[in-house]
């Protein structure tokens, strides 16, 4: 495996944004048992995490920047562009401007948009073998589940509010699939990336 210099900044952040989503995971969990606030909290952490995600974005893009810049920076905007999406559906749910599923579509799109980021990350770090053969294929079956989230855009331009009023593909594949992927899936990738990381 070549070596390869990272700041332990990108492991920690890594680390910190993945035990974000972590915790966004228990609230929406509690919410199914107890209700608010943890509906609201969940709300709260899934922006979090994909704010910290940002910052991990652009802390370990200097891994392959000198080699892929163009792909390092379309890979950041991506990351950013996720952010300020997840960040429009909590805004829109929180303010009760919408109900939860068509922000829930908002925030599968956004981890839809970090799931591009990913796949840019993984492509260019296994060129220099950076990860672990595990830690990378897990990391691939998590953007292929949060790329279903673009599966949600047309729930989101209809400006459909519930389950019943899209197509099945836009709940399940959409809405069901890539929230799996980013809501469960994805926080333990990044806390193996950090661990490898740091």
């Amino acid at each position: 495996m070549e070596t390869v210099h990272v700041n332990s900044f990108a492991g920690w952040s890594a680390l910190v944004a993945g035990f974000a989503g972590v915790f966004s995971l228990i609230f929406i969990i509690l919410f199914s048992f107890r209700g608010q606030p943890f509906g609201t909290l969940n709300d709260i952490f899934n922006s979090l995490a994909a704010a910290l995600n940002f910052v991990f974005a652009a802390a370990f893009s200097s891994v392959f920047r000198s080699e892929y810049p163009a792909l390092a920076w379309i890979g950041l905007f991506f990351a950013l562009a996720g952010l300020v999406t997840v960040a429009v559906g909590t805004y829109m749910v929180i303010t009760k401007k919408t109900g939860w599923f068509l922000s829930g579509l908002f925030m599968s799109t956004g981890y839809a948009l970090i799931g591009i980021w990913l796949v840019s990350v993984l492509f260019s770090v296994q060129m220099k073998n950076f990860f672990s053969l595990g830690v990378y294929a897990f990391g691939v079956a998590c953007a292929a589940l949060m790329l279903f989230g673009f599966l949600a855009v047309p729930g989101i331009i209809q400006r459909a509010d519930s389950p019943e009023s899209v197509h099945w593909y836009v709940n399940t594949l959409g809405q069901q699939a890539n929230s799996f992927g980013w809501l469960v899936l994805y926080p333990i990738w990044l806390i193996l990336a950090g661990i490898h990381i740091v």
